[in-house]
């Protein structure tokens, strides 16, 4: 049933894969999907990445996102298997770019590290190409950069 609730722009692949199928989902903008969510990219030299996305929670909009959201990263038909393929890529492309910069500022002192942590920040926000898979990097780095940690509130 249509629910202006739960009308969210999204592309092609996502909004075809949704249509009635996963309900009910999360709200994204009513609560912190990634804190219900652990978003994890799992790689290896000369293999495609694999995408771990896991219920921190039990409940039905949690499951029923991550059903949606493997669905939307690895598809169900042939074209749907495809276009994920694609937009897996651009997340490999986005995460390789934002860990190189976490490793520029890792080794970087002064104004340079301001200015990357600033980077960084800005590619933490809600807003940035999957900012939640970057959330989760910096939460499983927790160790090593606990003073990025509040950019994943």
């Amino acid at each position: 049933m249509f629910d202006w609730e739960n009308l969210f722009l999204s592309c092609n692949h996502c909004n075809n894969i949704k249509n009635d199928k996963f309900t009910p989902i999360l709200d994204c903008t009513k609560v912190a999907v990634d804190k219900k969510i652990a978003f994890r990219r799992h790689s290896e030299p000369f293999m495609p990445d694999k995408l771990e996305i896991t219920a921190l929670e039990d409940d039905v909009e949690t499951r029923n996102t991550v059903a949606l959201l493997n669905e939307v990263y690895y598809g169900s038909t042939a074209q749907k298997i495809e276009e994920a393929k694609i937009i897996r890529k651009q997340l490999s492309k986005e995460l390789n770019a934002f860990e190189e910069c976490v490793t520029d500022y890792n080794a970087a002192d002064g104004e340079d590290k301001k200015d990357l942590e600033l980077s960084i920040m800005m590619k933490l926000k809600w807003n940035a190409p999957f900012a939640a898979f970057k959330r989760w990097m910096i939460r499983d780095a927790s160790d090593k950069f606990p003073e990025l940690l509040k950019y994943c509130q």
